[in-house]
C-alpha cells in the first residue's frame, strides 16, 4: 500500500467576543489541532456551543498571574483530568522570569508533558522570515501572535491548514468593536497598552490575504 498523506489541521482559538456569535463548537472540535489560550480552561462550559470543548495545546504567557493560575491547576494534573491534555506551550518575553519560582519548578516536573516550548520575540522574528520572507521587526508580540507563527512554521508546505477564529483584535474579517475584552472577562484588557496592535494586524492581513493564514467564518 501508497503510504498516505496524513493532514493535520490546526485552528487558533482567540479570546475575541465577536466568537460568542457563532454555534461553531462542534465544527471547532473537528480539528486535529485546536490550540487555545489560557483562560479557556476554567471558563469552557459557559460557551462550549460557540467555541468547543476540545484542546490540544495550551498557550500561557509568562506574566506572574497567569503562571500562578496555570501552576496551581497544573501541579494537580487539572489539565490531564479535564482534558487528557498533556502539551503546553509558553513564551518567555523577559529574562528575569527566569527566575520566576513557579517557572523553576514548571520546567523541573517536565517531563509529565509532551512538549514545553519557551520561545522569545528573536524566534518569531525569524521563523516569520523562513515562512513568509517578510523581514517583521523585533517587538513585544502578542501570544495570539506567537501562537499564530509557531502553528504557520510548521504547516507551511505541508497540506496542512491553519486557521484563526475570534481575533477581534488583529483580524479584519471579525469586525466588532468589544475594546478588545476577552471572552471570560467583561473588563478591558491591556493589550493595545503593551503590544503593537496596529503592526501585527498588518502582518495578520498579509498572511489572510496571501493565503498563508485562513479564518474560520
Amino acid at each position: 500500500l501508497k503510504n498516505s498523506i496524513i493532514v493535520m489541521n490546526s485552528i487558533i482559538i482567540g479570546s475575541g467576543r465577536s466568537s460568542l456569535e457563532y454555534k461553531l463548537g462542534d465544527k471547532i472540535d473537528s480539528f486535529d489541532n485546536i490550540i487555545r489560550f489560557k483562560g479557556f480552561e476554567t471558563q469552557y462550559k459557559k460557551f462550549s456551543e460557540n467555541l468547543g470543548e476540545k484542546i490540544t495545546h495550551l498557550y500561557c504567557n509568562t506574566s506572574k498571574i497567569a503562571i500562578n493560575s496555570f501552576y496551581n491547576l497544573y501541579k494537580n494534573d487539572f489539565f490531564e483530568k479535564e482534558f487528557n491534555l498533556n502539551k503546553f506551550t509558553m513564551t518567555v518575553f523577559h529574562k528575569d522570569f527566569l527566575k520566576f519560582k513557579y517557572y523553576i519548578e514548571l520546567t523541573k516536573i517536565q517531563k509529565k508533558t509532551d512538549l514545553f516550548d519557551f520561545t522569545n520575540p528573536i524566534t518569531v522574528v525569524n521563523r516569520m522570515r523562513e515562512i513568509t520572507d517578510v523581514n517583521i521587526e523585533n517587538v513585544n508580540y502578542t501570544s495570539g501572535f506567537h501562537a499564530i507563527i509557531s502553528c504557520l512554521y510548521n504547516n507551511i508546505g505541508t497540506d496542512n491548514e491553519t486557521y484563526i477564529h475570534g481575533f477581534d483584535a488583529i483580524d479584519k474579517n471579525y469586525k466588532h468593536n468589544n475594546n478588545f475584552s476577552h471572552y471570560y472577562e467583561e473588563t478591558k484588557t491591556g493589550i493595545s497598552e503593551h503590544h503593537n496592535i496596529g503592526y501585527e494586524k498588518k502582518i495578520i492581513e498579509y498572511l489572510i490575504k496571501n493565503n498563508f493564514l485562513k479564518t474560520l467564518v
